[in-house]
């Protein structure tokens, strides 16, 4: 897992479980997390709105010292795979990230309180095998939900950085398919 590690979210746009987080996090630990907008709306949708989320996760990763992994936004959810020395970092970034994309939002549309995010779990990776395997989960998912054919022709991922790896990390990336579905995935 050394070497790979997206500081920031990346794009023309100028930025560089299932268990309930708010139980708190495990130091030095992966975990995958998992976002949905309020009744899956999809305000996510607009490129403008994606930058401003892209660009919130990677200033609260810098603000709070955690690592973003492996990141896609989608429409109306998304996953990332976070890390953090001090585990009660992770639950606060979900918080900041929320609530400063719910502020934005909703000064942008005059709907002051207007709820915009349902919930997130957390899962935490034991092994080796399901961070890799949540790396391809998570690479994958805009072909799932039909968005592109292939993962590399969807802007809103950290799959860019991926490709650019070493050779263990396209090994391991390779030997760890990723699931077919996640306990809590909306079946289409």
């Amino acid at each position: 897992m050394e070497g790979v590690h997206t500081s920031a979210c990346s794009g023309d746009a100028g930025v560089s479980e299932m268990i309930n987080v708010s139980r708190g996090c495990a130091n030095q630990a992966h975990h995958f997390i998992s976002a949905s907008t309020h009744r899956r709306e999809p305000w996510l949708g607009p490129e403008g709105v994606k930058a401003c989320l892209c660009q919130e996760m990677g200033a609260q990763a810098r603000h709070l010292g955690v690592v973003l992994s492996a990141w896609v936004l989608l429409d109306d959810h998304y996953h990332v795979l976070i890390a953090a020395e001090d585990g009660e970092a992770i639950p606060r970034w979900v918080r900041e990230v929320h609530s400063r994309t719910s502020r934005w939002r909703n000064s942008r549309d005059g709907t002051p309180g207007q709820r915009n995010w349902y919930q997130y779990w957390d899962r935490l990776m034991r092994s080796e095998g399901d961070f890799w395997s949540r790396v391809n989960y998570i690479h994958f998912n805009p072909v799932k939900h039909g968005y592109v054919d292939g993962p590399e022709d969807y802007r809103w991922s950290s799959i860019r950085e991926y490709q650019h790896s070493d050779d263990e990390a396209l090994e391991l990336l390779g030997r760890f398919p990723a699931p077919r579905h996640l306990p809590g995935d909306v079946r289409e």
